[in-house]
């Protein structure tokens, strides 16, 4: 996934179950400093609570709790939209370990792609925020 993130960036939404990498965190905070609005939807749970990265102080952050009878349903999307118009897909996800794992991801430029997992995002960011007040 390296080098994604070059070139004129606007806006970098991204959904994640889990992201731990330092790295591409680093990539974002300096995207973020250039003016690139930021935003990220994780599953809130452990293993991106102990990842040492301040998601929150960084990005507009919504973290997405686990759901469902006996709470053992996750937030479990791997997209990245760039600007409206490239969205990066798989099941790559942002973490240490995936660098390691045999993990595959899309590069699609396809702005109605883009607008697809962008409304996606929209409402998995209600389904979050819902999530959150009920409990």
């Amino acid at each position: 996934m390296p080098g994604f993130m070059r070139g004129s960036l606007v806006r970098v939404i991204f959904a994640v179950a889990w992201f731990t990498n330092q790295k591409l965190f680093n990539q974002l905070v300096a995207k973020k400093n250039q003016g690139v609005n930021v935003q990220l939807i994780i599953l809130d749970d452990e293993i991106n609570d102990s990842s040492g990265l301040n998601y929150e102080q960084e990005f507009a952050t919504h973290r997405c709790p686990k759901f469902g009878k006996s709470e053992q349903n996750i937030f479990h999307q791997k997209y990245c939209i760039i600007d409206l118009k490239q969205v990066l897909h798989g099941s790559y996800n942002w973490t240490n370990k995936a660098n390691y794992n045999d993990e595959n991801i899309v590069n699609d430029k396809n702005r109605k792609i883009a607008e697809c997992f962008a409304q996606n995002f929209i409402k998995s960011k209600n389904k979050a925020k819902n999530l959150t007040h009920n409990i």
